[in-house]
């Protein structure tokens, strides 16, 4: 709610007469789409819902998120799986909607060095002050244009940073070694409600701190 308050303030000092409604579940946007004109455009900004594709066609343009990854981490939790990689840059992107998620066209990136070492909590910050900044460079011409945005020559990669992913990058060998242990509890270990696990005669194990 904070980025909202936030970004909506930006907006309104940029252009004070534009109408913004800030929606926060699939149950929002249920409601908001019956209210939709030609003018309506929708603007995601690192968030958790997806937008089903019956409300991206009510839409008279296209529909942009901001991702707070870079094109090769598409999903859900890129920086996870970026850290876990060892990538020695990251940033975030700028995109069209599509029915699925993190695949529409790009728009917008940038990108910036990640030290050796660099934590989880680091990284996620990193990337939202990325997304802040296409946020900034973009909003003019998302508030007061309807044309579409110009998309890059940029593609995404094949990495899906999904939940089923996560689930399954949290699930350790029974033979794993210490370094690719280490590498799972700094990276995986440390999202949110995530909990690395070995499967054992059809029990699970969590491992805890």
């Amino acid at each position: 709610m904070m980025d909202a308050n936030f970004l909506t303030t930006i907006l309104f000092k940029l252009c004070p007469d534009l109408p913004v409604d800030v929606l926060q579940t699939r149950e929002d946007l249920g409601t908001w789409v019956r209210g939709v004109t030609p003018a309506t455009r929708l603007v995601a900004f690192c968030s958790g819902v997806v937008v089903p594709a019956e409300i991206l066609a009510a839409l008279g343009g296209p529909a942009y998120n901001f991702h707070p990854g870079s094109p090769d981490y598409p999903g859900r939790f890129p920086a996870a799986f970026a850290l876990y990689d060892g990538v020695a840059t990251f940033g975030a992107t700028l995109h069209e909607m599509a029915e699925r998620v993190d695949s529409g066209p790009i728009v917008g990136c940038t990108r910036f060095a990640v030290p050796p070492g660099s934590s989880y909590r680091w990284l996620v910050a990193k990337a939202h002050q990325a997304a802040l900044h296409l946020f900034f460079e973009a909003v003019r011409p998302l508030a007061r244009s309807a044309a579409p945005l110009r998309p890059l020559p940029l593609v995404w990669g094949g990495r899906r940073c999904t939940q089923r992913a996560l689930e399954q990058a949290c699930c350790l060998s029974v033979d794993a070694t210490a370094d690719d242990m280490e590498r799972r509890w700094g990276s995986f270990a440390q999202v949110p409600g995530a909990r690395l696990y070995i499967m054992l005669h059809g029990r699970r194990f969590e491992l805890a701190a």
